[in-house]
């Protein structure tokens, strides 16, 4: 089914291979939507729609792939996505200027399959437990008076990793076995203009592997994680100040066969650049 204007109240068709298939659609709302055997919601691409609500997506392959505008809002938008084969919801990456949380309830895993993930005007905030993967070239990012908060717990972390990394949650990705490798996926990035303060943005007890690095231009604490086996540095400030606490930031080994030129040799684990000021407290590295 494809479909470029407004869906309610409707129910597929069952046992077709997706139940709703669209690019353009703004709009999806109060529908019950079952047992298709790829996904019960498909974007093909990143259109700017509003955050799905009051949909119930069971009996599919997965629940859906949706543009990161169109995730549910907070307090989950009476959507139900539970009962699929795999209860992974994939996301493209696009502008959203509203409020979401993670993890989505019944949902075990958020797939960034395409783009950055940009969150502007409004807040992102992940709970312990949360676990994202991500597919090349994609990445968070905070902008334009944002706010993204990933706090988990010690007994709860929250992880980023690469699609390819099979020790987490296995194959989610259907590639066969694979592990991440540096650079599997881009960054997560803050902005200069990102909202600092009292709601300051936060990393805290998160594990975030196989990625570039974590880049900062605005106000960032970053406490009680391990960063691993990035291609770039682990940790990027710049022009700006932060507070870095209780990390492991493991660099990676020489990934360039001798030989090869290079315009920058050395890459670090945690690295400041006009930066006042950064406190840096037991860092193990």
């Amino acid at each position: 089914m494809e479909l470029n204007s407004v869906i309610r109240q409707e129910r597929s068709p069952d046992h077709t291979e997706n139940g709703i298939w669209m690019n353009k659609l703004t709009l999806i709302q109060n529908n019950v939507i079952k047992n298709n055997e790829a996904y019960g919601i498909y974007f093909h691409s990143g259109p700017a729609i509003e955050p799905v609500s009051g949909n119930t997506l069971s009996g599919n392959g997965l629940p859906a792939r949706l543009p990161f505008s169109g995730l549910p809002e907070p307090a989950g938008g009476n959507n139900t996505f539970s009962g699929n084969t795999k209860q992974i919801v994939e996301v493209v990456g696009n502008l959203r200027s509203s409020a979401v949380d993670f993890p989505i309830e019944d949902v075990d895993l958020i797939r960034v399959v395409s783009g950055e993930a940009v969150i502007s005007e409004a807040a992102m905030i992940v709970h312990p437990g949360a676990v994202f993967k991500m597919d090349p070239n994609t990445g968070f990012r905070c902008s334009n008076n944002a706010i993204l908060r990933m706090v988990g717990e010690e007994a709860s972390p929250i992880i980023i990793t690469s699609s390819r990394d099979d020790s987490i949650l296995g194959d989610t990705n259907g590639d066969g076995a694979s592990s991440g490798a540096p650079y599997d996926w881009r960054s997560i990035m803050f902005e200069s203009n990102a909202l600092v303060g009292e709601g300051e943005s936060v990393i805290a007890h998160t594990k975030i592997f196989y990625g570039n690095e974590v880049f900062s231009r605005a106000e960032l604490s970053i406490t009680n994680c391990e960063i691993a086996f990035m291609q770039d540095n682990g940790i990027e400030f710049r022009n700006t100040t932060g507070t870095v606490t209780l990390i492991s930031v493991r660099p990676v080994p020489p990934r360039f066969p001798l030989g090869t030129p290079l315009t920058r040799t050395e890459m670090y684990s945690v690295f400041l650049l006009a930066c006042f000021p950064i406190r840096l407290m037991e860092i193990q590295f």
